[in-house]
């Protein structure tokens, strides 16, 4: 059997019934008699802390990191086509080919259906719970000192995972799936590693300064959060208690730590992030030198540097995890044993003698284990260097669709807008229409005009007149609202053409689509735009009134197939764009567009997808990036997209 064992070994460490014991008892009402103790926080001396978190990750280096490519490996290969697997079986049982912000209710209102997504959410928290408690069962031992065996390894895990499937487990998964993630602490997994907040929510919510101040203190708050409990799972493993008693414990241990807490990761993040940089750039730099000096190996190189590059960013964002828990276990195992704050840690018992021959060849094999497993992951990877290392074959059939107009140039959905994105001759100018109290149609994307006008009044309760009395200031800009017949007169003049979204609010009148085509009827001007809205029953009616006109479905969140939806293209949300579900698209006859993507990275690896529209706020960079890439010669830029878009620090 394979085993690492650290220089020195202790004994065994049996759980006492110590200060934490006593502190969770009295919080569960199971109080043995002791008497009441508050629980400390846990000492945190920063430098000390991170000095000997360094060095035992590095003495314990190949063990942790080959497991750390395992569960990886495991993750990618088995739980996640068997949480897809689990998702389909949802759906199927639903009855509907996706989930979305649309349909959620008609899912969970399903028992079968609802019965399976419990199940998804579970394995889950298990798959991603596996990852985490079996880096800190081996930190844990490495710490005192104990054999990094196959078997007490496999026991201790077993008993940590044993006391996260507990009734008290919808905690877990409100941590592990949301707070963790949410809070830019999910990166270590690649089940959480997606789940964000989705890029058009913070995008509306950055766009004015009260909207911005809330949503930061959001972020804020869910940092504090992360660091507060970010002791939980140590002692799930240490002290192997349930999940409450570990939330509370995570509570009382860090109390008056967690700027100590947040500077350690801060610090260890930094490193890592350098760290990946240099690789960034060492690979990227052979690329070059390649284009240049061997043309005919340069894709190969890219390939190559792409695989080297992947593996070492997973080592690196491991080593970084490592670290954190180090220190973190550290900290927890002195404040245990009831030491000083800085006071080092008892020295471990003397070496168990074991023959040096036998000791070589089991660190010989772990180390050939460590860099076949790295090497196979290298290869592998190479051989699927992603869309964004390629050279589209047109990456000018890509449409460039001024997201409210331009608003680098003027307030959205206003006449300086719609000016402004002229003068950069975008494809379309999108806006958003939505019904007035008369009937009529004013351009507005927010249904309540407060973070926009200072008003706290709904669209739909004025008249047209009221509507276009109105201010609004976004971005520096102040502006007049604007009716739809105004804003089109004036984008006809302009030569601009529109891509107009239907926006509901919930108030509208029955004909409203009636009404939106006989309003652009009057000035002769619908056959001349293209249509789309977030609602199927517009789309739809817009389809049946008018088979001539162009329209689109837009989805805001979807997660799943886009098979039977109507329209002529589909328009999804940046964060749920996948490369299976533009191929779909298109094998049905469909374009797909992504919406509303700014970040200049993201704009160069979807023109060399290539999607066939970008929305964005941004017209200007997309013509910019899109002139790049034509422009460019060799695999060295087509790499460093490539590796920007796995760049995870």
């Amino acid at each position: 059997m394979l085993s690492w064992r650290p220089s020195a070994r202790a004994p065994e460490l049996r759980r006492p019934e110590g200060i934490l014991e006593m502190y969770m008892a009295k919080r569960i009402g199971r109080s043995n008699g002791a008497p009441e103790t508050r629980v400390p926080s846990a000492s945190f001396p920063l430098r000390t802390s991170l000095r000997k978190a360094l060095a035992e990750a590095l003495r314990g280096f190949l063990p942790l990191q080959l497991a750390s490519l395992v569960l990886n490996g495991a993750t990618i290969l088995l739980a996640l086509p068997a949480l897809s697997a689990l998702f389909r079986l949802v759906l199927a049982a639903s009855g509907l080919p996706r989930i979305s912000d649309q349909n959620l209710g008609m899912v969970l209102a399903h028992p079968v259906a609802l019965l399976l997504m419990i199940l998804l959410v579970v394995a889950a928290l298990a798959v991603v719970s596996l990852q985490l408690v079996t880096l800190i069962v081996l930190v844990h031992r490495q710490q005192c000192a104990l054999p990094l065996q196959l078997r007490p390894v496999v026991e201790d895990v077993t008993r940590a995972i044993r006391a996260v499937v507990h009734y008290q487990s919808p905690l877990l998964i409100v941590y592990v799936l949301l707070v963790m993630p949410l809070g830019g602490f999910g990166l270590f997994s690649t089940v959480t590693r997606g789940i964000a907040v989705p890029l058009f929510i913070s995008g509306e919510m950055l766009k004015a300064p009260v909207s911005a101040a809330l949503y930061g203190t959001l972020l804020a708050v869910l940092l504090y959060v992360n660091l507060r409990l970010i002791f939980t799972f140590p002692l799930l493993v240490i002290e192997g208690i349930s999940p409450g008693r570990a939330v509370a414990g995570s509570l009382a241990a860090t109390r008056r730590q967690s700027w100590r807490i947040a500077a350690a990761i801060g610090i260890v993040a930094a490193g890592a992030g350098a760290l990946s940089t240099l690789l960034t750039e060492a690979v990227v730099f052979a690329a070059a030198l390649a284009d240049r000096f061997a043309p005919p190996l340069a894709p190969a190189v890219a390939a190559g540097g792409y695989g080297i590059a992947n593996v070492g960013s997973a080592v690196v964002l491991s080593f970084a995890l490592v670290v954190i828990l180090h220190a973190l276990t550290a900290a927890y195992n002195n404040r245990r044993a009831g030491l000083p704050d800085g006071a080092p840690a008892p020295a471990p018992a003397a070496p168990e003698p074991h023959p040096r021959g036998r000791s070589g060849r089991r660190q010989a094999a772990l180390v050939a284990l460590g860099l076949t497993v790295m090497g196979a992951t290298a290869v592998q990877s190479a051989s699927i260097l992603p869309a964004a290392g390629s050279v589209p074959a047109d990456s000018g059939s890509t449409k460039i669709i001024a997201h409210r107009g331009f608003v680098g140039g003027g307030v959205e959905n206003t006449i300086g807008a719609l000016e402004a994105a002229a003068r950069v001759q975008p494809d379309f100018v999108e806006i958003d229409a939505q019904e007035t109290r008369d009937g009529r149609f004013i351009l507005s994307h927010d249904v309540n005009l407060w973070i926009v006008s200072g008003l706290n009044v709904n669209t739909y309760e004025l008249t047209l007149a009221e509507a276009e009395a109105i201010d609004v200031r976004v971005g520096g800009y102040s502006d007049s609202m604007v009716s739809l017949i105004d804003y089109v007169l004036r984008a006809e003049e302009l030569g601009v053409k529109l891509l107009i979204e239907l926006k509901l609010h919930g108030h509208e009148s029955p004909q409203v689509v009636d009404r939106l085509l006989a309003e652009l009827d009057s000035i002769g001007a619908t056959g001349h735009h293209i249509y789309h809205s977030l609602s199927s029953e517009v789309v739809q009616e817009l389809e049946e009134k008018r088979p001539g006109l162009r329209v689109g479905y837009t989805v805001a969140a979807n997660v799943g197939t886009l098979e039977g939806e109507p329209g002529d293209f589909l328009v999804v949300e940046q964060s749920f764009f996948t490369e299976e579900l533009a191929a779909l698209a298109r094998g049905r006859g469909k374009e797909l567009w992504v919406w509303t993507v700014n970040d200049p990275d993201a704009i160069r690896t979807f023109l060399r997808v290539p999607v066939d529209g970008i929305i964005t706020d941004r017209p200007d960079v997309v013509q910019g990036e899109r002139k790049s890439i034509d422009d460019e010669r060799g695999s060295a830029p087509g790499l460093r997209d490539a590796l920007d878009e796995l760049s995870l620090l």
